[in-house]
């Protein structure tokens, strides 16, 4: 986060939801990623949390919150998912441990440039499934966006759906190539993006 501008990042914000939420399992997901000395993205980041749990009072919304009783809560619920390898595999796992603990509701907490990915994702799995919480899941974004870019640089594209759209169009359904996109080639990437770049600038 951004003290200085009062803006939450991802986890003052998770911690700021875990407390309004009263929540019973605060999850650290890990899927695939590591750090370069093979310490796990989830392992990394709860410590983190902790190591820096005092400067949660630099931030106005925790200013009237008792912080070392806070602290003892998340050491009570916090976890971290270690076996997933990608985002589907870490909701699946994280899912579990949520569905074992008889949890009702669930909030995805990330930042507002990776959120909808998250919730497309959390719906695949989730939906219609197993999971205790299948139709109470929400989510929440931080502040912060990844470093450089803003929530206006998100690009959502949607299957065709508005009556009043341009309907010849729809057969090139841009988000069916998109999709393709991501499982081309590096080499054809590389094209596309050369073609596409000639084209529009």
């Amino acid at each position: 986060g951004r003290e200085e501008l009062n803006e939450l990042g991802r986890i003052p914000q998770a911690v700021l939801v875990a407390y309004h939420e009263e929540a019973a399992v605060v999850l650290f997901g890990t899927g695939g990623s590591k750090s370069e000395d093979g310490v796990l993205e989830g392992e990394v980041t709860m410590q983190f949390m902790f190591e820096n749990f005092e400067r949660l009072k630099n931030f106005k919304q925790f200013q009237d919150i008792d912080l070392g009783r806070l602290r003892e809560r998340m050491a009570e619920i916090c976890k971290v998912e270690t076996k997933s390898l990608n985002t589907l595999q870490e909701l699946e796992m994280c899912g579990e441990i949520m569905h074992n603990q008889q949890v009702q509701k669930i909030i995805l907490v990330s930042s507002p440039t990776h959120l909808p990915r998250c919730i497309r994702d959390a719906k695949k799995v989730f939906d219609g499934s197993k999971f205790s919480f299948a139709n109470a899941i929400f989510a929440c974004p931080s502040d912060t966006c990844y470093m450089n870019s803003t929530v206006e640089d998100v690009a959502i594209v949607e299957p065709p759906h508005r009556g009043d759209r341009e309907k010849e169009f729809d057969r090139w359904p841009l988000y069916k190539y998109l999709n393709k996109f991501f499982k081309v080639p590096r080499d054809t990437k590389l094209k596309v993006l050369q073609a596409i770049s000639s084209l529009l600038t």
